[in-house]
């Protein structure tokens, strides 16, 4: 992931196109697909202007050998200043016509990475972050999960319809911007 485009790169979900028989151990960080050991495939965001958009404040990872700089990576944080609301601020008819997909780390089998029934991740510990538009008509966000003090691990990847009224949660009065950190 190159620094300079990192959180447009946020938008990265499983490719379940591409199949891979045999998933390797899950680290961390969560937010990069290097957590995955799985394919995986980019989203395209729009990288013209946009306020609600993240902003990157600083980057750091625990490489497992500091002499190998494009070697396994053990962990890493992401300080943002970013809009994001809490799950349970928005109604549940609209949380249902987002297409979110899970992450590995989150599944419960390994034929349900996809899911469409968002009520498992709804309650005190979950928000959705706005990451940013594909075109007009869409945009994308991150499912996080609470872990206290401003961290949250990522748990997915949200794709917004904006004709469904999806993208006016990221507009609403509940939603915050304000700095968080992803481990």
């Amino acid at each position: 992931m190159l620094k300079s485009s990192l959180v447009h790169q946020l938008a990265w979900e499983h490719d379940f196109e591409i199949d891979s028989k045999k998933a390797g151990p899950q680290s961390s960080p969560s937010w990069s697909w290097l957590s995955s050991f799985q394919p995986v495939r980019t989203n395209f965001i729009d990288k013209s202007p946009d306020p609600l958009s993240p902003e990157l404040l600083s980057c750091s990872v625990q490489l497992a050998d500091q002499s190998s700089p494009f070697g396994h990576v053990l962990g890493g944080e992401l300080d943002l200043i970013a809009t994001f609301t809490h799950s349970l601020i928005i109604p549940q008819a609209t949380i249902n016509k987002f297409d979110v997909v899970i992450d590995r780390s989150s599944w419960k089998s390994s034929d349900l990475p996809r899911i469409s029934d968002t009520n498992e991740f709804l309650g005190e510990f979950y928000y959705y972050l706005y990451i940013g538009k594909a075109n007009s008509t869409y945009s994308f966000g991150l499912l996080l999960q609470s872990m206290g003090d401003g961290m949250f691990i990522r748990k997915g990847l949200l794709h917004v319809s904006s004709k469904d009224a999806g993208a006016s949660i990221w507009l609403s009065e509940q939603a915050q911007r304000m700095k968080l950190r992803l481990l």
